[in-house]
């Protein structure tokens, strides 16, 4: 029992003396003992992440790519479902046709709308 005190003693030491330093253990894990550093020393200060300098909202093009992407994906699903509830696949394609386009043309105008609106929005600090 006095071991495992006079460890515990010396562990709490070591904080002490590491706080007097202004000791900044980074990521580490404060359990580990010494002699783990010289096997993985952990860096001082953890790397910050990389901040863009301003935002950037989507081109035109890129709406449009996104627009023709996601209306693929939906259009998929849309005619799989109605060929399943309907086992008529003329009407299946049908409904797709007109889902396609009517939803595309909407996508398009409202991720152009919400690209001009700064609501939500807050500005990087760099």
């Amino acid at each position: 029992m006095q071991k495992n005190n006079d460890g515990l003693k010396q562990h709490v030491e070591t904080l002490k003396r590491r706080a007097n330093e202004n000791y900044d253990p980074g990521v580490s894990l404060f359990w580990l003992d010494d002699s783990f550093d010289s096997v993985a020393p952990m860096p001082k200060t953890p790397p910050q992440p990389r901040v863009p300098e301003q935002m950037q909202e989507d081109s035109a093009i890129r709406s449009v790519m996104k627009t023709i992407s996601w209306r693929l994906l939906a259009t998929m699903t849309t005619v799989m479902l109605i060929y399943a509830l309907t086992d008529d696949g003329d009407l299946a394609m049908t409904v797709g046709y007109l889902d396609a386009t009517l939803k595309m043309g909407l996508y398009y105008f409202h991720e152009r709308i919400w690209n001009r609106l700064r609501v939500g929005m807050t500005k990087i600090r760099t």
